[in-house]
Formats: C-alpha cells, sequence, structure tokens
C-alpha cells in the first residue's frame, strides 16, 4: 500500500498519469544515453532538457510541466520536474556564474521579483528523483523522492511548519527566502520497489 501511495504522489505531482515501469525505462534510458525513447502510456507529456543546454523531447505536449535530467555521464541519477510557471525563476537562478555567494543571488532575485521583472508562484509543485548510480547494475540501487511547494518569502509563523527536516513530515525550507519552499520526502526507496527493474 505504501508503495502504491508512494508512486501515486511522485506521478501526480511530476503531473504524470503512467505506469512506473515505463516512467523508470524511460528515464533512465534517457539518462543514460543520448537518444530519446517516447514515453508510453502518459496521458500527459513530458520534455526533457539537458543542463548543459542539449535539450532532448521525449514527447513535446501541453502538459505544464517540464523534465530536467542532469549531465549525462556522471555517478547520480537525477530528475527533477517543475511547472512550467517556475521555470522562469529557475533559469534565471541557474543565469548566476557557479560560487555566487547566496545573499547576493537571493537579493538580486528579490529586487527584480519585487520590481515585478520575475514571476514566481506560490503554490508551485516540483517533483523529484535523485540517488548513486550503481556502475554494476547502471541504475541507482535506491533513490530519495521528495516534493517542493514554492512559497515566496514563507515563514516559521506563517506557515506553521518547523524549519528542521522532519524526516517524512512536511517543513520549511529557506525560510524567509525568496526560494522558501515546502520540503515534503518520501524517504528512500529502493529502485526496484518505484520501477521493477
Amino acid at each position: 500500500m505504501k508503495r502504491t501511495v508512494l508512486v501515486f504522489l511522485c506521478l501526480l505531482v511530476m503531473g504524470i498519469g503512467a505506469n512506473s515501469n515505463s516512467l523508470g525505462q524511460t528515464l533512465s534510458d534517457v539518462r543514460y544515453t543520448s537518444q530519446a525513447t517516447p514515453v508510453h502510456g502518459y496521458s500527459a507529456d513530458v520534455t526533457i532538457k539537458m543542463i548543459d543546454d542539449e535539450s532532448v523531447s521525449v514527447t513535446v505536449g501541453e502538459s505544464r510541466y517540464t523534465c530536467f535530467n542532469d549531465k549525462p555521464g556522471d555517478d547520480r541519477f537525477s530528475v527533477q520536474c517543475h511547472p512550467d510557471t517556475l521555470v522562469p525563476y529557475l533559469t534565471e537562478l541557474a543565469s548566476f556564474p557557479a560560487g555566487t555567494d547566496r545573499a547576493i543571488r537571493d537579493s538580486v532575485l528579490t529586487a527584480r521579483y519585487e520590481s515585478g521583472l520575475l514571476d514566481l508562484p506560490s503554490g508551485a509543485i516540483s517533483g523529484f528523483i535523485s540517488g548513486p548510480v550503481n556502475p554494476l547494475t547502471g541504475t541507482p540501487d535506491s533513490v530519495r523522492v521528495w516534493s517542493e511547494i514554492a512559497i515566496p518569502f514563507a515563514t516559521a509563523v506563517t506557515t506553521g511548519l518547523t524549519t528542521a527536516n522532519a524526516g517524512e513530515q512536511p517543513w520549511l525550507m529557506s525560510e524567509g527566502r525568496i526560494g522558501a519552499h515546502i520540503m515534503i520526502d518520501y524517504r528512500r526507496v529502493a529502485w526496484a520497489d518505484l520501477f521493477g527493474n
């Protein structure tokens, strides 16, 4: 039952309704090769964009979610799916040079947000799956699955949530900052339990 609920929540957050075996196989194919394969059995469409600016469209459509995977060839499997309304903020966030001080980055983004030049919707839900790849199998042994709900400038007082990692209970991260969000961690899960391979 827990596995069914976990898979359902993960797929719901990513805006996809499909069979989990197909999802795992397709995301794995995209992650480890430069060739994308069609996503079968989906009621929504998915676009995979590579971090190094190379973009691979698995299925182009109107799902209102964009999925990003990490750079191929590293030792991690990582996919994150964000509502399209959050992509402009993520693009601006990624435009800062590596190593930019967080306070400077937050100050610039906050000024752009307050001046109306940057849209950051409250309540946007993103889904994440991440884990180290086992070099013997080419897939992770287990992955961490979590969701984030963007609530710019939220605090413990405004949300009633703790700011300390509460395990499987929701908690507030980046309190009071433009990137404040509620974390919902579904725990570490065996890859085979999620995707059957």
